[in-house]
């Protein structure tokens, strides 16, 4: 597989998965309990978030690369996983 298809691929399958955390509703209530403003404080300190706006974008964010870094892991492991079936 190419360089760019893995691109894609991990691109297109991080992007449905954050789609499918983000809408969940567990996800929403954990993001709006006291303890996700705990898990996330430092960020929003270290960004200097000053608003709600803000904290929901760099909770997206986190997701959005949680997400790509699953993606990655699952692309590249299938890929070994292939690669391992295919030896005798």
């Amino acid at each position: 597989m190419t360089a760019i298809a893995k691109i894609v691929l991990i691109v297109g399958l991080s992007l449905v998965l954050g789609r499918f955390v983000y809408a969940q509703d567990m996800f929403n209530v954990w993001i709006n309990s006291a303890a996700a403003v705990r898990v996330f404080a430092p960020l929003q300190h270290a960004f200097g978030s000053i608003g709600p706006e803000d904290d929901e974008n760099i909770m997206l964010v986190v997701v959005l690369l949680i997400c790509l870094l699953s993606s990655t892991l699952a692309v590249f492991g299938a890929r070994a996983l292939i690669r391992r079936a295919g030896r005798p």
